[in-house]
């Protein structure tokens, strides 16, 4: 056995529960709350002025199966500008 009687392993678990519930629980939520208000105090940065992206980035070995053939499947700014396009 373990080395453990019933009544210790029961004192051991109700220790490790009021350290879990006094120490770990408010501690995290701690550093949770710590974690999101430096998140946010800091800016954002939006990517509008960033170059477009090299012509090496943009590969394709055959077109897409779809009516855009360049503009990959999430690419929305390529589909919105070849709809526009054929309008």
């Amino acid at each position: 056995m373990s080395g453990h009687s019933q009544a210790e392993a029961i004192a051991d678990y109700e220790k490790w529960r009021k350290y879990t519930w006094t120490i770990a629980f408010p501690l995290m939520a701690g550093l949770t709350v710590y974690n999101t208000v430096v998140h946010f105090m800091h800016g954002h940065h939006d990517d509008h002025d960033a170059p477009p992206p090299p012509s090496y980035m943009k590969i394709r070995n055959r077109p897409y199966p779809w009516s855009c053939s360049d503009c990959s499947f999430f690419e929305m700014d390529c589909w919105a500008k070849c709809k526009a396009a054929r309008k």
